[in-house]
């Protein structure tokens, strides 16, 4: 097997099944796909000035252009989807035939092609594909290009961007896959500060126009919401102080719309908008702190939280601790419930944008429905999220073990990802999709390593080959 060969192999096998779903699985628009699409639209247009604190730009500038390319509608989308799922599959291939060996990578690459979140996700009109697409060919750019050309770190400044103005919790690679290039760039040290400060000025310009248009309007960074994000969390899992002197409006909101009952990610969710935080940076600010007290008061009911909150992330939570949904089973049944919503077989929630009839479906289901259906109701939960989480464990030891400070940093920046959900005590599952997928490059790193000292033992159980 040869790396050409093995990446030839992943490309067709991943391009065929992504053909498939393009040809029979509509595009999903939820509510929050319902906001990007008419974002989008506005910025062609150039009707209104749409601002959210707590979204970035980038999905809807991407989207606006390739409706200029393509024309409006959910094809062009769905196309789009699928094409960076199966660029995504191929750069995580290109990567683990680079540190696992063409074996190795050929097997990460098959896993990674026919993986259900991965696929699923290409049918929603979602930041999940384009933010794991992007963070992805971050990493590969940090991981292979090796060369001191000042045009990489610009290239990977630009790429780490993009990935933030996709979706602001990817910050959380930032640093990490900066440093990991930097020091596996073959180059003197001072020639590396160089190369470093022409990363973060890459970083910084093709950042800037968010950061300065959201500064004015009172944003201080890509996006608000930590703060309530982590009152929300905090709430969930029962560790709210009630007792605490928190803000009056936001006291009075969780009383009437909570209760003494243990709430739900509907009441939540209401209070949060009651209260005005998505847009106030005061009562943002004010249910932070009422969370952060809160947490101060209960430190081990907030590590077992974040306990739970890894659960999660890793596809294995376990139903009503909290009371959280099973994901992998929505994302599956909506795509085929084919006349459950009321505007459009494929739109999920009440409202109409602009050229809405253009991105209305209707499909088969196809080949890939019982598949798909299956892990959603019957496969096993935590696969292939828990040995994966595992193998990055174990390469991220290794790469410590052996002084290899750039892999080093390259595998603590997906754990890093997923680390801050955890302090969040946000569960929602589709927030670590772009650190499962780089975590299929670790498998591969582990595995290559791994083999010869396995051989033995297969040999024993097995016989000579």
């Amino acid at each position: 097997m040869t790396a050409k060969r093995a990446l030839l192999i992943v490309a067709g096998v991943s391009g065929l099944v992504h053909l498939i779903a393009l040809g029979s699985i509509p595009l999903i628009v939820t509510p929050d796909g319902h906001d990007y699409i008419t974002w989008a639209q506005s910025v062609m247009d150039g009707t209104g000035q749409w601002f959210s604190p707590h979204r970035t730009p980038g999905y809807p500038w991407l989207l606006a252009g390739l409706f200029s390319l393509l024309g409006r509608g959910g094809a062009a989308l769905l196309l789009m989807n699928h094409v960076l799922a199966w660029a995504t599959t191929v750069l995580v291939a290109l990567m683990a035939v680079e540190l696992g060996g063409p074996t190795c990578g050929l097997a990460a690459g098959l896993l990674l092609a026919v993986e259900p979140w991965s696929l699923v996700w290409s049918t929603y009109a979602l930041t999940e594909t384009p933010a794991t697409f992007f963070a992805t060919a971050a990493a590969a750019t940090a991981l292979l290009c090796r060369r001191d050309r000042f045009a990489v770190p610009v290239l990977l400044g630009v790429l780490l961007s993009a990935a933030c103005l996709m979706r602001p919790a990817l910050q959380a690679l930032v640093p990490f896959l900066a440093a990991a290039w930097i020091l596996r760039v073959d180059a003197p040290s001072r020639r590396r500060f160089a190369l470093g400060a022409a990363l973060a000025g890459a970083f910084l310009a093709a950042s800037a126009p968010w950061l300065v248009y959201a500064g004015r309007r009172g944003v201080h960074g890509f996006a608000r919401g930590s703060n309530w994000v982590l009152w929300y969390g905090t709430a969930f899992h029962g560790l709210l102080d009630r007792g605490f002197p928190a803000d009056a409006k936001a006291k009075g909101a969780y009383a009437s719309i909570v209760g003494d009952g243990a709430p739900t990610n509907d009441q939540l969710s209401r209070v949060v908008t009651e209260v005005g935080a998505f847009d106030d940076p005061a009562q943002d600010g004010a249910l932070g702190a009422w969370a952060r007290a809160s947490l101060l008061k209960r430190p081990g009911g907030y590590l077992k939280a974040g306990l739970y909150t890894l659960l999660w992330q890793l596809n294995a939570g376990v139903a009503g601790k909290p009371a959280m949904y099973d994901e992998m089973r929505l994302l599956t049944r909506r795509p085929f419930a084919a006349g459950a919503y009321p505007v459009a077989p494929n739109f999920q929630g009440a409202g109409h944008f602009p050229n809405w009839e253009r991105f209305s479906m209707s499909w088969s289901g196809g080949i890939l429905a019982p598949y798909l259906l299956w892990w959603g109701e019957s496969a096993p939960r935590g696969l292939p999220q828990i040995p994966l989480f595992l193998f990055a464990l174990a390469a991220l030891v290794s790469a410590i073990f052996l002084r290899d400070w750039g892999l080093a940093a390259f595998f603590a920046g997906s754990l890093a990802l997923v680390g801050a959900s955890c302090a969040l005590l946000m569960p929602v599952t589709r927030y670590a999709l772009p650190a499962w997928t780089l975590w299929y490059v670790a498998a591969a790193w582990v595995a290559k390593r791994a083999a010869p000292r396995l051989k033995p033992l297969f040999e024993f159980l097995l016989g000579p080959a």
